[in-house]
């Protein structure tokens, strides 16, 4: 475990042949399932609590699916990363766990002159009704950075991110965020993707 902290577990583990380390966090928050939810889907507003990202995007392209474009602010001397990922999502339909999972699309895009694309990434949510007020969360995620980036700093901020996102995470979704409600409520996309998902009763 590399950490424990204000209820939040971050655990990271070393692959062989992989500079980066893959990560866990999880956690359980006082909050209904729907509302972690709206907050997780409402992409847009990824910015305002999830670790140095700075934009966050949906992508149209003339490929099925759902895509969203990632600006990922990197620790100097490091350039900024970006990354093109598609979203997808599935639900046990006895525990009503919910899973999100993103993946690496990095040639759906033209690259961005100033920033390094990310090669590889695998990242997901799954979402765990405990009740109808509350909800365990979790986070995993790995990913190759591209181009040159200290592996002792890559490595830290894989510690970091989980940690504060998931600080962040939580107190938006206690304070019963309206904005995300919202967006879950009147969002094509959101109504798309989750038009198939049932909440606990």
């Amino acid at each position: 475990m590399a950490s424990n902290q204000q209820g939040i577990q971050v655990y990271t583990q070393s692959v062989e042949g992989q500079d980066l380390k893959n990560f866990r966090a999880v956690m359980t928050v006082n909050a209904p399932m729907q509302q972690v939810v709206a907050t997780l889907m409402n992409g847009d507003q990824m910015p305002e609590w999830f670790y140095n990202v700075l934009e966050s995007k949906p992508v149209t392209v003339q490929v099925a699916g759902h895509y969203r474009y990632l600006w990922i602010k990197a620790p100097w001397p490091a350039s900024d990363r970006d990354a093109v990922v598609k979203v997808n999502l599935a639900q046990d339909p006895k525990t009503l766990q919910l899973s999100i999972f993103a993946a690496a699309a990095p040639n759906l895009l033209p690259i961005h002159p100033d920033r390094v694309r990310i090669p590889r990434m695998q990242s997901g949510w799954t979402v765990t009704p405990l009740g109808k007020s509350r909800t365990q969360i979790q986070l995993d995620g790995n990913a190759d950075p591209g181009g040159r980036i200290p592996v002792i700093v890559a490595n830290i901020v894989v510690s970091m991110m989980p940690k504060i996102s998931m600080r962040q995470l939580k107190a938006r979704v206690e304070a019963g965020n309206q904005t995300d409600l919202a967006f879950l409520k009147n969002s094509a996309y959101a109504k798309d993707m989750l038009s198939n998902v049932v909440y606990p009763k």
